[in-house]
């Protein structure tokens, strides 16, 4: 199946067999179809239309005179849910526009035929340093619709020009389009075994404040320190001669992976345990903790400077 085919419901499922001999077409066939399923998956789950990171426009000037920006390097999705990702910092001038129209920048997806052709290139792969237009890239286009529909890419910027001085000005009330972003935190639960919870004697200042032990949540991979929520289970306040004391609970030390959760045991209650604990150790008492943990993903950034990483790159 042709990469660009313009059917992009006809998507076949390829196989391969021992000893086939494959071909440029087998391969590309493939690729095909990935893409196609990559960007129903961005349209369908996702939404994707709009600037996702990055395209930070900067007005080019000469003076007062625009004539152009410079766009930062970004990931942005087109309508079809097509990536269209910068990775380097792009500089797009105006257009001579006569007539002094509004315009529209909109930048668009390349199809791979408008990419040079792998066979005219020197070598079999350019270095990090040469500035090759085969890597990855979208295409910038002026127009005048206004607004530009959807099909013809994302709106990034748009000029008008003043009545008096004819002269091309940023319009302030253009709404830069994003998509919306992955909103829902990612949460996971666990608890401690009950009757097998190791609590220890909590103090500070040399003064004995209650009990305290250590929860472990690396099961749940959290990659960043979460908001931890915790309580005790299994509490029997008769069994434990509780009644009619209060019990405050505390979270401290959080980490990724665990988190200290303390409690305040006034009463007669208090000085049994601190005397089991000093006598026996660790005691594994009946209650143990619940917790919930909750991980926005709103801080997390994504690196799009490729040359960091290309120390050969002056």
């Amino acid at each position: 199946m042709p990469i660009n085919s313009s059917d992009q419901r006809q998507l076949e499922r390829t196989r391969y067999w021992q000893g086939q001999m494959f071909q440029s077409r087998d391969l590309q066939g493939q690729v095909a179809t990935d893409l196609q399923l990559r960007w129903w998956h961005n349209r369908a789950l996702h939404q994707a239309y709009g600037v996702a990171l990055g395209y930070e426009a900067t007005p080019l000037r000469e003076g007062f005179l625009l004539h152009g920006f410079e766009f930062a390097p970004g990931v942005a999705y087109d309508c079809f849910g097509r990536a269209l990702v910068l990775l380097r910092n792009q500089k797009v001038l105006l257009p001579d526009n006569p007539q002094r129209l509004p315009l529209t920048l909109v930048v668009r997806y390349s199809e791979t035929a408008d990419f040079p052709d792998p066979r005219l290139t020197d070598g079999a792969c350019p270095t990090c340093c040469e500035d090759s237009m085969a890597e990855e890239h979208p295409e910038f286009v002026w127009t005048l619709a206004d607004p530009p529909s959807p099909a013809m890419g994302v709106p990034l910027a748009r000029v008008i020009y003043n009545e008096k001085t004819h002269l091309a000005e940023v319009n302030t009330s253009f709404v830069l389009m994003t998509t919306e972003p992955l909103a829902r935190p990612y949460l996971a639960t666990g608890a401690t075994l009950p009757g097998s919870t190791p609590w220890k004697l909590w103090s500070a200042a040399d003064r004995i404040i209650g009990l305290e032990t250590i929860v472990d949540t690396s099961s749940a991979g959290f990659s960043q320190t979460p908001c931890y929520f915790a309580w005790l289970a299994n509490l029997d306040p008769v069994a434990l001669d509780l009644v009619g004391v209060a019990i405050f609970t505390h979270i401290a030390q959080v980490k990724p992976d665990k988190f200290h959760f303390r409690i305040i045991i006034g009463g007669q209650a208090s000085d049994t345990y601190t005397i089991a604990i000093r006598r026996l150790g660790p005691l594994l008492l009946p209650f143990n903790v619940c917790w919930l943990g909750c991980q926005s993903l709103a801080s997390t950034t994504q690196c799009l400077n490729p040359e960091v990483a290309k120390s050969c790159c002056g």
